[in-house]
């Protein structure tokens, strides 16, 4: 009874706080939807297509089913994999925590779809959807990024964090919701993929949620008294073989001749031709996958010093979790055996000393897009009002295997996505959540004042477009704004 009571004033505490939490700014750190005649455009075109041809198919139906709004509408699509019922009366402590993570994931992409102003498909082509009788509801909602794939996404992540045994089946089956969304008609692939994105930056916004990770650890409990699931060790935090299956949860390659593989293609020309550019210097300067390189990387986005002397706590998490980032990927990447870009078009890349020792070993996924998005994710829970600046770092660090040629463009997005499902499974490891603790009390105690006086400074600080020029007061017009050495969305 008093466990109850608990956990019913901390739902309660933690929602009414909701609309006083701040929303992931995807501007800072999503791409923009894909111009009209550009190449990813034309993928999405593509695949649109494709997408119409299933329609009659059983796949047609699934993504029929997947269209759904609401979290007791998402839940039924999960239960047979949990092997639970996942209802407010049978684990109530489960449906809390989603219900919790569904009401701010709402306001997230809510907030993010008004950012936006692409057309959907069906709108776009004016033709009809698979689901016309809900076609005038959704007609001048932006379909950038995707509600459905954000959503199911994050919810895959949390269900992931409750029962670590099931995670694969359940990864998969929130991937599912992004292909659903383009059959359906309602949404690109691309909105699909940037609602991923979305939904693993939702995560980690919600574990540095005062109550959350009580939240969490109560449900953890309920599932494991319902269905008796136990971790096989939380020592060190996760062998390989523990490591969710990327074989699984992933979908294959782009065949040859696909328009991904396309797509693929001339995001490898693009990437050549930045090589001489400063986005490919940095490119060179992040090839080293290391504790320390993440932490220079990471400091610069911080504007503070993380190392092994100045901050052992947070230098103990990155040295830890980073291996895991790349070592998730190996499973696909051994299966699969895609060849690297360079290797395929007999070309060198921007960073010959890897060459040789890569040549023979799988594309995809990304091991360095997986483990710079997972590491960003970690950092954004320790310095809790930096993650957007540090999702956009991790974004740019992915696109730089694209410039140096060591991996093509899906390697690098899917690589994204087993970097959040590493960081989902982290928190059902004891010894994880125990030093993130101590990384965040770290963090706080070492750099909170300075970050407050920082913040005081920049908020007198002028604004500039991106051009350069000083405008008097606050921006008249929606965008992107240089305040205080940084990009700021108004």
């Amino acid at each position: 009874m008093y466990r109850k009571l608990i956990l019913f004033f901390l739902t309660n505490i933690l929602c009414v706080n909701l609309h006083a939490q701040d929303v992931p700014q995807v501007t800072l750190f999503l791409p923009n939807p894909p111009a009209a005649e550009s190449d990813l455009f034309i993928c999405d075109n593509y695949l649109y297509t494709e997408g119409k041809s299933l329609r009659t198919t059983e796949r047609g139906i699934q993504a029929k089913g997947d269209m759904v709004w609401d979290l007791d509408d998402f839940l039924p699509l999960f239960a047979d994999i949990m092997g639970i019922s996942t209802s407010a009366i049978k684990s109530s402590n489960i449906y809390s925590l989603l219900d919790y993570g569904d009401r701010y994931g709402q306001l997230s992409i809510k907030a993010a779809i008004k950012s936006y102003s692409r057309e959907r498909p069906y709108v776009y082509f004016n033709e009809p959807s698979l689901i016309p009788e809900l076609e005038e509801d959704y007609r001048y909602d932006s379909s950038y990024p995707a509600f459905q794939s954000c959503l199911g996404w994050l919810y895959a992540l949390l269900l992931a964090e409750v029962c670590p045994d099931k995670m694969n089946d359940i990864l998969k089956r929130g991937e599912l919701f992004g292909p659903s969304t383009v059959i359906s008609g309602y949404n690109f692939d691309s909105d699909a993929y940037a609602g991923y994105l979305l939904g693993s930056a939702i995560l980690s916004r919600l574990h540095t949620h005062s109550g959350f990770d009580g939240l969490l650890s109560y449900a953890q409990a309920d599932y494991k008294r319902l269905v008796s699931a136990t971790r096989a060790s939380d020592d060190p935090y996760f062998s390989y073989e523990e490591l969710p299956n990327s074989i699984i949860y992933l979908p294959e390659p782009p065949a040859a001749n696909s328009a991904k593989n396309e797509y693929d293609l001339a995001k490898y020309e693009e990437g050549k031709s930045l090589r001489r550019t400063r986005s490919g210097i940095r490119a060179i300067e992040d090839v080293e996958y290391s504790t320390d390189n993440f932490c220079r990387i990471y400091s610069e986005v911080l504007g503070v010093t993380i190392s092994a002397s100045a901050t052992p706590a947070i230098y103990e998490l990155v040295s830890r979790v980073h291996p895991l980032g790349n070592a998730a990927t190996q499973m696909a990447k051994g299966y699969y055996m895609r060849k690297r870009p360079y290797v395929q078009m007999g070309e060198p890349t921007s960073y010959s000393p890897d060459e040789e020792s890569l040549r023979e070993t799988g594309s995809y996924p990304s091991g360095h897009a997986s483990g710079s998005w997972l590491m960003a994710l970690v950092f954004s829970e320790v310095a809790r009002t930096s993650q957007d600046a540090l999702l956009a770092r991790a974004y740019t660090f992915g696109q730089g295997r694209v410039i140096t040629g060591y991996h093509w463009q899906t390697d690098v997005d899917y690589g994204r996505l087993v970097g959040s499902a590493v960081y989902a499974m982290l928190h059902t490891n004891k010894e994880f959540v125990s030093q993130m603790a101590k990384a965040v009390r770290e963090y706080k105690e070492k750099y909170t004042a300075i970050s407050s006086v920082k913040q005081t400074e920049e908020a007198d600080a002028p604004i500039y477009t991106l051009q350069g020029v000083r405008l008097q007061g606050t921006p008249a017009r929606r965008g992107i704004y240089i305040k205080g050495n940084k990009k700021i969305a108004y």
